[in-house]
């Protein structure tokens, strides 16, 4: 590791597929909606989400801040959440001083300025220097990526923590309405850790689930899930674009980001792109033809329309206590990421794509006349059979890297199932700090957001202790 800790180069697997999906992806990346419409990736692994996401470090946009804070929340448009923010950017070294776009990058860029679209630098968590592990999304070889394994954790473990690894944990023990610890199990043997207090983290899948294997029954547990509905969209250019090279998703464009007038829209940014992930959205007619498209993965650059979803979904228990992720797309969001699509395959086609094409399966690539570009008619009948076609369940590939919302923050247990303070309504001392207390989606990668609602919540305990003021 770097800043202090030893290197942990070569540790961790360099192939994309196995072991690395399977060992930090839940269920093998192949986690999906009930419907199998959405497929969810959520990290699984030591550090979670921070040590397989692409190092997108963007801070909750203001405009969703006072959105929080007209739900209750004044915390999000007060210094003392700025300070939350600015205290996790220190210690995760965030910086953009130190971005060196790719080609991939390059070209969002490029065809966002021949079209005048506004585009922002991304700001990484990776030890202010220069990094272009194109690989980062199966866990840094290099220890440069600032992850929760190489900073929270490290720094609980130097204050006496112990941790406890493949351990499912099965219910929170409460005692006359107050956490007292927890019950789980390790490769079969029964593990008991008592506590005053009891911090849930298991991220907005399986916190609700937990919370409700514990008996806790306020309505809003597992309800308003945001899951971030993410399609691609790609491009064919002659030259190698080698998008899996170099930095990781260093830039993108708001051009689509307030769809409804509301806040409300999709980003564009250019995902972390490698064989086996390239394959998934690939559009199947025979295997030919998928060896073909394979064949031009260094010449492809993939987009990805994210979208800040305003409807949202639900984790319910199954059977087994685990949990299930209902989920469906709305109208609303579809439009979001319609838009989105369109103003991607502008910025293609302006940045010199031969070819377009969406993950629809009822929509054929488009072949650009490049000596007329976007100005072509023809390309704007594409663009208006994609919007014809809409995003649905089963013709369109979508996918979800971000998960929020199941436990969501507010001021009234009538509409929420935490605290402002991060306290559960039903149990003092259960707190929950992750992504599942978002009141909303917050419209960018989350990894901040989420450092900086711990972080928040952190102070608050220590608040009511006595042992700290914020």
């Amino acid at each position: 590791m770097r800043h202090g800790h030893q290197s942990i180069q070569n540790v961790l697997p360099s192939r994309e597929l196995t072991p690395v999906y399977r060992s930090f992806l839940l269920l093998a990346a192949a986690l999906t909606s009930t419907d199998g419409a959405i497929t969810v990736l959520a990290g699984s692994t030591w550090g979670g989400g921070t040590t397989v996401n692409w190092c997108a470090s963007l801070q909750l946009p203001y405009f969703v801040r006072e959105e929080w804070a007209k739900m209750g929340l004044p915390h999000f448009t007060s210094p003392a959440y700025q300070r939350s923010i600015d205290a996790v950017t220190e210690r995760l070294h965030i910086s953009d001083k130190y971005l060196r776009h790719n080609k991939a990058n390059s070209l969002l860029l490029e065809g966002s300025r021949r079209l005048g679209y506004p585009t922002k630098d991304i700001p990484q968590n990776t030890g202010g220097q220069q990094h272009s592990c194109g690989w980062c999304g199966f866990g840094c070889r290099f220890g440069e990526k600032q992850g929760t394994m190489m900073t929270y954790l490290a720094d609980a473990k130097d204050h006496g923590a112990r941790f406890l690894q493949d351990t499912f944990v099965e219910r929170v023990l409460i005692q006359k309405g107050k956490a007292i610890g927890v019950v789980g199990h390790q490769n079969g043997r029964r593990v008991v850790v008592k506590a005053d207090k009891v911090v849930v983290a298991a991220g907005s899948i399986h916190t609700p689930a937990l919370l409700k294997r514990s008996g806790l029954k306020n309505k809003n547990i597992g309800r308003n899930l945001r899951l971030h509905p993410v399609s691609y969209v790609f491009g064919k250019f002659d030259e190698r674009v080698d998008c899996y090279q170099g930095s990781i998703m260093t830039a993108l464009t708001t051009v689509a980001e307030n769809t409804d007038g509301k806040g409300y829209g999709s980003k564009i940014e250019v995902p972390s792109h490698h064989p086996g992930l390239n394959s998934a959205f690939l559009k199947w007619k025979s295997a030919g033809d998928h060896k073909r498209q394979m064949l031009d993965i260094n010449h492809i650059l993939p987009l990805i329309v994210l979208s800040r979803d305003r409807d949202g979904g639900s984790i319910e228990l199954g059977p087994d206590g685990l949990p299930r992720i209902n989920y469906t797309v709305s109208g609303h969001d579809a439009v979001s990421l319609e838009e989105g699509m369109d103003r991607s395959l502008r910025l293609l086609v302006a940045a010199g794509a031969s070819s377009v094409w969406t993950t629809q399966n009822n929509v054929d690539p488009f072949i650009v006349n490049k000596a007329l570009g976007i100005e072509d008619p023809a390309f704007e009948k594409y663009i208006a059979e994609v919007k014809r076609s809409s995003v649905k369940a089963g013709s369109t590939v979508i996918g979800s890297a971000h998960q929020m919302g199941s436990c969501r923050m507010g001021s009234s247990p009538r509409d929420s199932a935490i605290k402002p303070t991060g306290e559960t309504w039903d149990v003092k001392n259960l707190y929950v700090a992750d992504a599942s207390t978002f009141p909303t989606a917050s419209g960018v990668n989350p990894m901040l957001t989420t450092y900086s609602m711990a972080y928040s919540i952190a102070q608050f305990i220590k608040q009511a202790d006595g042992s700290a003021k914020l």
